[in-house]
């Protein structure tokens, strides 16, 4: 296919070219964050990244200073250590943040496996100096104490607004009610969907288990929901659908080419006509991607027999573990969530489920 051809695609890419490049590259970072590589990017210091080595190494003399910081964050203040050592503030501040100490030590921590992963690059820092660190920030006059709980839904990506798509945060009043004690909230950061989009955690999280267990109380039911909309032949009806409409767009467009190179048609005359073609084949691929994701293993039923009771004395980590495990995601709305289940709820095959807030 030559340059004009290539143009008359919508560019050198096509839309679909650009997203499949684009989750290529997703997963691509995701791997190397797994193994512990640095991911680019300038470094922060001490640290400095070796071109011939191709790697990140420790600069010796800016270890020296940050050594100097580290040793006087034991007993002092950042605005003391940042005046002593004619250092910025934030500087200063920096350094001893979790986030850097973590970094120092050759770690990163991991939100969706919550688990601690062991870094390529030289540790600068020991185990034992860092919680010395925090020890020592954490017991200074001017630190906050105030310790808010966290929601077994938070930062586990599944919990979404249902109006814009965003991942909803844990919130809180900044002043407490009469009693002392603090409102709790998962809230939306878009302005467009602020204040409609505000829901209290206690509510939601009592909500979400008890829909779970209710799903979860009769598991002889969901295995036949699972046979009957998965393996029936409606399913496999309708990956054979998409997979000839996509053939026979692409034949199409097979076609309108060999008319232009034929010199029967102008590359002009069916610019609209290709790209009319170009966002029916992007469709069919993004219903045949739906179709496919559903096409998956059994979920272990044994597993999921369990009750409200159990699931509300499970440990926080145990918590988010499961919910992950039985939920595909969760869009909150004004008055109503729906929660979207890894498995059809229903003999139609629906796997979503509506609860009133």
């Amino acid at each position: 296919m030559d340059f004009a051809l290539l143009m008359l695609e919508g560019g050198f890419l096509n839309p679909l070219e650009i997203k499949t490049l684009k989750d290529r590259g997703k997963q691509g970072r995701r791997k190397a964050f797994l193994e512990g590589k640095w991911l680019g990017g300038t470094p922060p210091a001490p640290y400095v990244y070796d071109k011939s080595k191709r790697k990140m190494v420790v600069d010796k003399k800016k270890l020296k200073i940050y050594k100097k910081i580290w040793k006087m964050a034991k007993s002092h203040s950042p605005r003391y250590i940042s005046e002593k050592l004619e250092i910025p503030n934030i500087a200063v501040r920096r350094a001893i943040s979790d986030k850097r100490l973590l970094f120092f030590q050759a770690k990163r921590y991991d939100n969706e496996t919550t688990t601690y992963i062991k870094c390529e690059w030289p540790s600068c820092l020991t185990e034992k100096w860092a919680a010395e660190i925090r020890k020592a920030r954490g017991a200074r006059r001017n630190y906050a104490k105030r310790v808010h709980p966290r929601s077994f839904l938070s930062a586990l990506k599944i919990l979404r607004c249902g109006y814009c798509g965003r991942c909803l945060h844990f919130r809180y009043d900044s002043k407490p009610r009469k009693d002392g004690t603090f409102l709790y909230y998962y809230g939306c950061g878009n302005k467009i969907c602020r204040p409609k989009n505000f829901v209290k955690v206690l509510v939601l999280d009592s909500k979400v288990i008890k829909n779970i267990a209710n799903t979860l109380s009769d598991i002889e039911l969901l295995k036949k929901t699972w046979e009957t909309s998965l393996n029936g032949m409606v399913y496999k009806e309708k990956i054979d659908n998409v997979r000839s409409k996509i053939k026979k767009l692409k034949n199409r467009k097979e076609r309108l080419f060999d008319e232009i190179e034929a010199g029967n048609i102008r590359g002009q005359e069916v610019v609209g006509r290709i790209n009319i073609i170009d966002k029916e084949i992007q469709k069919s691929h993004e219903d045949y991607n739906e179709i496919l994701l559903k096409e998956k293993d059994p979920p272990e039923w044994e597993s999921l027999i369990i009750s409200e009771d159990k699931i509300i004395s499970l440990s926080l980590e145990e918590k988010r573990g499961f919910v992950v495990k039985v939920l595909e995601e969760i869009r909150v709305y004004e008055n109503y969530a729906i929660l979207i289940y890894r498995f059809p709820r229903e003999i139609s095959g629906s796997f979503e489920s509506r609860i009133q807030l």
